[in-house]
């Protein structure tokens, strides 16, 4: 769970309640969008994190998240491809501010352009993990598994700390 404040929890338990999925898409020419409520065609916003193909759960299988939504733009499809999107729920507390929680980052892989709008389908970042791993079988201290991931070019947001002696 996210951390949030109190007034948060009123308002999320509040029989009626105003909310918004809100975020920004950066193109990889560095141009960055701001996505609002009216960006999105209504009720396209989908979320999708499941570890199951069809109906049958495979065994060795990792979530893999998807946004998909209509985006209202004159843009190309093509400028999408390989854009970061990272989206966010928000909330409205009372008093009128509002608080977010994040749903996550994605990246686009697909963008179908439509009359009005472009068709965009985005997967979390785990794809880099999805390679080749010619080390040995991952043993022995508990973060030696952190070497494949750093192959495929993450950044890990914590150090190592040295334990004290």
């Amino acid at each position: 769970m996210y951390p949030v404040s109190e007034r948060y929890k009123t308002a999320i338990r509040a029989r009626a309640r105003t909310d918004r999925v809100v975020g920004t898409l950066t193109l990889t020419d560095g141009t960055v969008l701001a996505l609002g409520v009216q960006d999105f065609m209504s009720g396209s916003l989908t979320l999708d994190n499941q570890c199951v193909t069809g109906e049958e759960l495979a065994f060795g299988c990792v979530y893999l998240g998807q946004a998909a939504f209509s985006l209202r733009t004159s843009l190309s499809r093509y400028a999408f491809y390989g854009a970061k999107l990272v989206l966010r729920y928000e909330l409205q507390l009372p008093g009128g501010s509002w608080e977010a929680v994040p749903l996550g980052v994605y990246t686009v892989a697909e963008a179908e352009r439509k009359a009005l709008y472009v068709s965009i389908k985005a997967y979390d970042n785990i794809l880099p993990l999805q390679s080749r791993w010619d080390g040995t079988a991952i043993q022995g201290n508990a973060y030696g598994w952190r070497r494949s991931p750093t192959a495929a070019g993450w950044n890990w947001a914590r150090r190592r700390r040295k334990s004290p002696r």
